[in-house]
């Protein structure tokens, strides 16, 4: 199965049992965005749309699967440390950058399991 198709179906299973969960649970206050949400839930629609262009851009390129979750996960978790002191004023510190660093390696130590270099 193509990269495409398996993203199509893996996003639209999800979304589907997210929905059917939230539904069932009787939580459909979460289908209302909040007031003047409009410009961020817009924004992170387009990033992630970019996102995953550019990743399946990568697998048609040839890239390795390997390769490009290391990339992915790694930008994840530095993005979630500037994103969290950006918009919630958390602390930047030593530790956490380390962590996700640390994190990387053991990445991609497990992905690409020796096959790079």
């Amino acid at each position: 199965v193509g990269a495409g198709i398996h993203t199509s179906v893996e996003l639209t299973v999800v979304s589907i049992l997210l929905i059917a969960y939230l539904l069932l649970s009787g939580r459909s206050d979460y289908f209302r965005p909040p007031k003047r949400a409009g410009w961020t839930i817009a924004c992170a629609i387009l990033a992630m749309t970019c996102a995953l262009g550019v990743q399946m851009y990568a697998y048609e390129l040839g890239t390795p699967v390997a390769i490009m979750e290391v990339v992915k996960r790694s930008i994840g978790m530095f993005a979630a440390i500037g994103f969290g002191a950006w918009l919630f004023n958390e602390q930047i510190s030593t530790r956490k950058l380390a962590s996700a660093g640390v994190m990387t390696i053991g990445i991609a130590v497990l992905l690409l399991n020796g096959e790079v270099g």
